[in-house]
């Protein structure tokens, strides 16, 4: 059996309805439907396929919902960590001198009661307090007297309470923004009966877990009902936000640096620039961030060897320079004719980066060309690429 990684471009492609597919992809869409059903193939979602879903959303929501439906048709419930999770499992490792740095599938995979690697609490009284808080709220613009009657008929221990308590609750527990933990995006009927005593805390674990493991169900339960749908998609592209926060700050104060050279008629080695950019600080910096850990008192030769043997780490930091390099290549062409203003990226691109974390735990990964021409580069990872999706064709 192999493990399958597609891009998000096809689960955008071979949704479309059956009358529009091309002649290949209606073959790739049966080839892996048959896979799949055969046992010969397994698929996986990631949380990057979830927010580029979702992003797209906000302008074709039938055709992101689409999408989502064809990802649970293939993967069902077999979802994927968080990218950067990964990396610092692996380093965790490679720093403490495990033998084995490498996870399993099984751990860079999110469990039954968590979400995209977050563990859903057992103990929910820290939901329960944020609701007290918020029924607090609504009685402080009352007088001490009404607010002490108020309290008394707001008790959820009591029968009598409850109509009243959805009256005063519902519409904000539908409007609050969601954070990073999985119980503030349930279904604001499934919390209320929960914080009133009629559905138990397993049941609430177990119900929000299926919303938020169902990538059909979010879409249609948390775009739809809730209208979270920009609340999630930064929750999940932020990660690839800071790496691109990172290289675009450089590249800007590279420009000015090409320019004099090009006017003093200096040749620019753009590999030993690169060797200027990834010195000891920011190796220190990146892998640091990427592992979690203070690093100050550990030496180079220890962090790139850390990196080296955590296969996520290498190949995202391999993807991150590449990108250095071709961003080099640009801001010196354009600062030679003048412009010192770097070509502008889209925030998609950096969540490639992301993408190419979860490359080496796959039998089959799927990008586009111009990034699996990226990828390939990288020798433990080369024969997984297929850069066409006619590809999968002969891959699977």
């Amino acid at each position: 059996m192999k493990n399958v990684y597609l891009d998000s471009n096809d689960f955008s492609a071979l949704s479309e309805p059956s009358d529009r597919l091309t002649a290949v992809d209606q073959a790739v869409l049966e080839k892996l439907k048959k896979a799949r059903a055969s046992g010969d193939a397994k698929f996986f979602i990631s949380p990057i396929h979830i927010s580029e879903a979702v992003h797209a959303s906000d302008s074709h929501k039938d055709e992101a919902v689409r999408r989502a439906a064809l990802m649970r048709d293939l993967a069902d419930r077999n979802i994927l960590r968080f990218p950067t999770d990964i990396c610092r499992m692996e380093l965790t490792r490679a720093f403490a001198g495990e033998d084995r740095v490498p996870c399993s599938l099984e751990e860079i995979s999110s469990g039954p009661n968590e979400w995209f690697g977050i563990p859903f609490k057992n103990n929910l009284d820290d939901r329960r307090k944020e609701i007290d808080n918020e029924i607090e709220t609504a009685l402080k613009k009352l007088n001490r007297k009404d607010r002490r009657r108020r309290r008394s008929e707001l008790d959820p221990e009591k029968k009598s309470s409850h109509p009243l308590l959805r009256a005063l609750l519902k519409d904000g527990l539908r409007n609050s923004a969601p954070g990073p933990f999985p119980a503030t995006l349930a279904d604001p009927e499934l919390t209320l009966n929960w914080y009133l005593g009629e559905v138990t805390d397993e049941a609430f674990r177990s119900n929000t877990m299926k919303l938020l493991s169902d990538p059909y169900l979010l879409f249609k339960h948390f775009i739809d009902a809730l209208g979270h749908r920009n609340q999630l998609y930064n929750i999940i592209r932020d990660q690839g936000s800071k790496w691109r926060t990172i290289i675009e700050s450089g590249m800007s104060q590279l420009a000015p640096a090409f320019a004099l050279a090009k006017k003093g008629n200096h040749p620019v080695d753009l590999r030993k620039m690169i060797g200027q950019i990834t010195n000891e600080s920011f190796w220190r910096a990146v892998i640091g961030a990427l592992a979690e850990a203070d690093l100050t008192q550990v030496g180079l030769s220890d962090i790139v060897r850390a990196k080296e043997k955590s296969p996520s780490t290498s190949v995202f930091m391999h993807a991150v320079l590449e990108s250095v390099r071709v961003r080099l290549q640009s801001t010196q062409a354009r600062a030679a004719a003048g412009n010192l203003v770097p070509a502008s990226v889209k925030l998609s691109d950096y969540g490639d980066f992301m993408h190419a974390i979860y490359a080496p735990y796959f039998d089959v990964f799927r990008c586009d060309s111009a990034f699996g021409d990226v990828l390939k580069s990288h020798p433990n990872i080369r024969t997984k690429i297929v850069t066409e999706r006619r590809g999968l064709l002969t891959a699977l």
